[in-house]
């Protein structure tokens, strides 16, 4: 069906409301909502979508961050959009506005687009961002390993395992007493299992250490910030302490 609208030489302001299964999306124009629609979250339908309706046009969008992360917007850029990824808290929202549906989230972005009164935040580009999966997968690896010390500690009080004035950190150590003591079979068995749970974490952990020390030794920005990461890290006793080849500011900064 042939677009009864001539959009050529305007711009127009899109919002999109991003879900795992679905985009709300509301596009404003001189003003004036003149769209509103909801499409499966398919980033190339949202493409064609756009191109379809407001062909000649200068198309700008923006979406909150979040889950979804910058994929759909570096798609968008790549299509010719003028996309925008915004901070959930920098969008305004009215103390009358208690209804929150997803057209009135996209409405809300489509409109403050249009007047100017969002601004983006910085997306890393994607090499950059690839860097960063090696930091967070350590951390997530560091709260798992905490999670199952956490458990090995209350199975070793809640069975007598060990006294009141254990205060000694899950670690390899620690498990060698446990090896000569009695324990029922399903006690030993779950034991084991978090024990070994904890080691197979230990072992990654130290994997993604010397993944992280390539990666400092070729990029001289990740350099310096793999090196204040092994500080702080090492000031809590995350990780082992790093060589002074590699931060030379250890001895400074520790004193």
């Amino acid at each position: 069906m042939k677009n009864r609208y001539d959009y050529t030489g305007k711009t127009i302001f899109t919002g999109i409301d991003v879900h795992k299964k679905t985009y709300s999306v509301v596009t404003v124009c001189d003003g004036e909502i003149i769209k509103r629609d909801t499409m499966p979250a398919y980033p190339d339908r949202l493409v064609a979508y756009l191109l379809k309706f407001f062909p000649g046009a200068k198309i700008k969008s923006a979406y909150e961050a979040g889950f979804s992360g910058f994929y759909l917007h570096r798609i968008l850029l790549k299509k010719g959009i003028e996309n925008m990824v915004v901070h959930a808290a920098s969008i305004e929202i009215s103390s009358r506005d208690r209804v929150k549906t997803d057209k009135r989230d996209a409405a809300k972005i489509a409109v403050q687009l249009s007047t100017n009164r969002l601004k983006g935040i910085f997306v890393p580009p994607p090499e950059m961002e690839d860097k960063r999966e090696l930091t967070r997968y350590r951390t997530n690896l560091v709260k798992d390993r905490n999670r199952i010390a956490a458990r090995l500690k209350h199975k070793a009080h809640q069975y007598g395992l060990v006294g009141p004035d254990d205060i000694q950190t899950v670690c390899s150590q620690w498990f060698k007493q446990f090896e000569k003591k009695k324990m029922n079979p399903n006690l030993r068995y779950v034991f084991d299992a978090l024990i070994e749970e904890w080691n197979h974490n230990k072992r990654k952990i130290k994997e993604v250490d010397n993944l992280l020390k390539i990666q400092a030794t070729e990029d001289k920005d990740c350099e310096t910030v793999y090196c204040h990461q092994l500080i702080w890290t090492r000031i809590w006793g995350i990780i082992p302490k790093p060589s002074t080849r590699r931060c030379g500011q250890w001895k400074t900064i520790m004193i």
